[in-house]
């Protein structure tokens, strides 16, 4: 049995909190099975951790000799129905670090992967779907790809610890303040104790409707991460009905160009923190507050607070000392295919995270222009009912928005 090395702290993380994500990607051009075979192949050659499993705390080389995959006809399958499978599909990481379903037909295919959070975030993904259909491209023109592997991927830690000694910043952050449960805002809860279940609420925003809200961050100076985390926090609040005065957001922040050296977005491994902001006056204008979120997430990515909280992330996630969090982003922003593909064409991708936790994770693409957001919530905690009316809450902020620029 070989090893590869062992794992990190924030990987082991993500494996005793099941942290799972959902990718998905989709391509016109028909596809055959034994063709998604040889370019699965090819993919795992290129990416040794995905011939991994975990065993002893330690990534090792899988016994099985290749990954199986399910092959579904769409005409029979529905995607939203298996993307809500997946969600509670077991995935046992002692034998595989991912499993793989395809609907196909013969105007194209959907590719769906669940995967473990510890081997691959949602950048690692995109190069990990653009690898795969440019692979399956390769096999349907009976093309032999080069033979190009990737290094095994050691952990960011020792690159986090660098960066902090080049600031002259301690590996802990300074004590976060005590936030009391009453006093945050948050979507309104079940009065239920039970089994956890999770489910998915998907927001799609069409192109035109992005081309307007980009306008709208242009004209008044802030990303699109932050006027998008802006429309949830109003509807938040707006769905709240209690007294809470202060709302905890926390933002996934990928750390491949804060690190020096930058580490490339091809290198499949997980390198994201999460960040806290804090708002305490949700009456300000939805730009004002999105221009406040940025400037805190700038803050911390200029300061070194995302390499602290990185470290401090397996004491701060998932223990008592996680504050009352409303509700989690993960934005990619826009996505493109960069490998060569000459039959094949992509068409989408997507991709959802269930954390574990008891507040909802959002996960945002934009694929040709298309907005995806796919939140997973626990429906043992929130009703679907409020998750549909904060989707068309921050659907109709951000159309407000965009008009007002």
């Amino acid at each position: 049995m070989k090893r590869f090395r062992k794992i990190s702290a924030t990987e082991a993380v993500y494996i005793k909190a099941r942290t799972l994500v959902i990718s998905h990607s989709a391509a016109a051009g028909a596809i055959t099975p034994q063709q998604f075979q040889t370019a699965l192949a090819a993919l795992e050659a290129h990416f040794p951790i995905l011939r991994a499993a975990i065993q002893d705390d330690h990534f090792i080389e899988r016994a099985a000799a290749a990954t199986p995959f399910i092959w579904l006809d769409r005409a029979t399958s529905n995607l939203e129905t298996c993307y809500q499978e997946a969600l509670h599909r077991p995935l046992d990481l002692t034998e595989a670090l991912y499993t793989i379903h395809v609907l196909a037909d013969a105007a194209g295919f959907d590719i769906l992967m669940l995967s473990s959070h510890a081997i691959a975030d949602a950048t690692a993904l995109v190069a990990i779907h653009s690898s795969l259909l440019h692979f399956c491209d390769c096999a349907i023109r009976r093309i032999d790809p080069p033979a190009d592997p990737q290094p095994f991927p050691d952990s960011i830690d020792p690159a986090v610890e660098h960066c902090l000694a080049a600031l002259a910043l301690p590996r802990q952050p300074g004590p976060l303040p005590n936030y009391s449960e009453p006093d945050c805002i948050r979507l309104p809860r079940l009065a239920v104790d039970s089994t956890p279940r999770f489910a998915i609420e998907q927001l799609v925003i069409e192109a035109d409707s992005v081309a307007e809200i980009f306008a709208a961050c242009r004209g008044h100076d802030v990303t699109l991460h932050s006027i998008l985390t802006a429309a949830f926090a109003f509807a938040i609040r707006a769905l709240d009905g209690g007294a809470g005065r202060e709302l905890l957001l926390r933002h996934t922040v990928d750390m491949r160009r804060r690190l020096e050296p930058h580490i490339s977005c091809d290198l499949v491994f997980t390198a994201v923190t999460g960040h806290f902001t804090h708002t305490d006056n949700i009456a300000q204008p939805i730009f004002a507050i999105a221009r406040s979120i940025q400037t805190d997430i700038r803050g911390a990515t200029a300061d070194g607070r995302i390499f602290q909280e990185y470290l401090n992330y397996p004491q701060s996630f998932g223990t008592p000392q996680t504050a009352p969090i409303a509700f989690n982003l993960s934005d990619m922003g826009v996505v493109a295919f960069h490998d060569e593909m000459q039959i094949l064409q992509p068409t989408g991708f997507d991709y959802a995270t269930a954390i574990g936790q008891p507040f909802p994770n959002c996960s945002i693409s934009i694929y040709n222009n298309r907005l995806v957001a796919n939140t997973v919530y626990r429906e043992d905690l929130i009703a679907p009912e409020t998750m549909r009316a904060l989707s068309k809450m921050v659907i109709e902020l951000l159309r407000q928005s965009s008009a007002a620029r």
